[in-house]
């Protein structure tokens, strides 16, 4: 069975026949080349190396293992008695210094719910509104943001903003409403009653098993798609009201002194944008508020903002604020640019990695690399050259120090930079860090070349800083 093809079927169905209801899906989800394709899917991800309840790491099994794994589930998902196990919570910090729970299904729970996820995708890919960009393939947090910057256009004027943000969403979801939902489109009770086992299976937290009555854990695999799911009748309401209008109707509203309205999402964070006045915006924050009250969901009263774009908002990490050019101050364009707060936590990594003086060198470049890498490829499309270089200096002289504190003030400046700081080729007197031929460049000061970042690069002399 071709799963390319069976996918692209299902989407096919979806898209030209949307009242259509699936049945006989089931199948999919207890084959066997479907069962093997998500078990290679989910070790390339990083939480194979996470246990979940049971303590199995899914890196760690042996093929003979995964084989015997592998027949009981197909086993079981035939026979009808397969029983998803609680996951294991944890906590994660979030921006705003709290903690974030996160469910870790067993490594077998997360091979069928990343089968569910092959078989359902498909279909609601083809439903999904073009508003909405979390957790979908081929969108980004990027495609929001440029999304935002063209309706933020002179021409446009969605000045006046909405930040939404739904309170504990991923949590709050009504278990059998959202099955009602699922139900409008898929026909197949077994595959229904399989995603009802899940939601139901509960969470391990202090050796305690609960069973929360709302909630669709974050953490599973297919958790963000049924988020997704549940969220899209919010984007339906939107479109029914605002979204569908055309032309003539959206002139015709300019005309009587009225705002249109775009909506952009990203999971359960989203921007209501109108080119109306500041009492609309005002207005357009009690009506989502009225839409989620239907879905059973509450609008967070802290983060539910309404923000004219010359006075900044802060959307999915990034600070968008419509402001003067330097070149044209009577033309304000939105620039884009880190928020203060990603700058802080970027530099928390930072310190922390360079919390303990004992490692190799090698090794922490390497491991330094990989934050200010993943931090680069993040805003390499924004305005963000001003902020970059003062960061790449801060993160040089951090790493600096470090080797100073290393080396226990017994090794002068000059050692140091004739030991780790290789030459580069724009000046003698720069370079970046490295320790012999092989080992990797500091990525903050080689990444000019691949055009992520371009660093203010601090200089030495023979006697030291210059």
């Amino acid at each position: 069975m071709d799963i390319a093809n069976v996918q692209k079927m299902l989407a096919t169905k979806a898209h030209y026949q949307p009242t259509h209801r699936f049945n006989d899906l089931y199948r999919f989800v207890r084959d066997r080349n479907w069962l093997e394709s998500a078990r290679n899917a989910i070790l390339h991800n990083t939480g194979a190396n996470t246990p979940g309840v049971d303590g199995i790491c899914g890196k760690t099994l042996s093929s003979g293992e995964w084989r015997t794994l592998l027949d009981q589930t197909v086993e079981e998902l035939r026979a009808g008695t397969y029983q998803p196990q609680a996951v294991r919570r944890v906590y994660i910090p979030k921006a705003n210094g709290k903690l974030r729970p996160l469910g870790i299904p067993t490594i077998r729970d997360r091979m069928v719910q990343e089968v569910l996820r092959m078989t359902l995708e498909p279909i609601y890919e083809s439903q999904f509104l073009d508003c909405s960009y979390g957790f979908r393939p081929g969108r980004s947090t990027m495609a929001a943001i440029d999304t935002i910057q063209r309706l933020t256009m002179a021409g446009n004027k969605y000045w006046w903003c909405v930040e939404g943000d739904i309170q504990g969403c991923f949590d709050a979801i009504p278990h059998d409403r959202l099955i009602r939902v699922l139900r409008r489109t898929i026909a197949d009770e077994r595959l229904l009653e399989l995603i009802w086992a899940f939601l139901k299976a509960g969470y391990v937290e202090n050796n305690q098993l609960h069973h929360p009555q709302t909630g669709t854990p974050q953490g599973g695999i297919v958790s963000p798609l049924l988020a997704n799911i549940y969220l899209h009748q919010m984007d339906l309401a939107w479109w029914e009201r605002y979204g569908s209008a055309s032309q003539k109707e959206r002139t015709k509203r300019r005309e009587h002194g009225l705002g249109n309205v775009k909506l952009i999402r990203y999971a359960d964070d989203f921007l209501v944008l109108t080119n109306g006045d500041k009492a609309e915006a005002l207005a357009l924050r009690e009506e989502f508020g009225a839409i989620l009250t239907l879905l059973d969901l509450t609008l967070s009263p802290e983060k539910t903002l309404v923000t004219h774009l010359d006075d900044g908002i802060e959307f999915l990490g990034f600070h968008l604020q419509r402001k003067p050019r330097p070149a044209q101050p009577q033309r304000k364009v939105v620039y884009v640019e880190p928020t203060e707060r990603n700058q802080q936590q970027y530099k928390d990594k930072i310190r922390e990695l360079l919390k303990e003086t004992n490692g190799d060198v090698v090794n922490k470049i390497r491991a330094l690399n990989r934050v200010i890498l993943g931090w680069a490829r993040y805003y390499q499309y924004v305005q963000a050259a001003k902020i970059r270089g003062p960061l790449d200096y801060w993160t040089f002289w951090a790493v600096w120090r470090w080797l100073e504190r290393k080396h226990g003030g017994y090794w002068t400046q000059k050692q140091i930079y004739h030991e780790y700081v290789r030459p580069s080729s724009l000046s003698e007197r720069t370079g970046y860090f490295g320790k012999g031929t092989d080992s990797p460049p500091f990525l903050s000061v080689l990444a000019r070349k691949r055009g992520l970042i371009r660093p203010r690069r601090a200089t030495f002399s023979a006697a030291g800083r210059s």
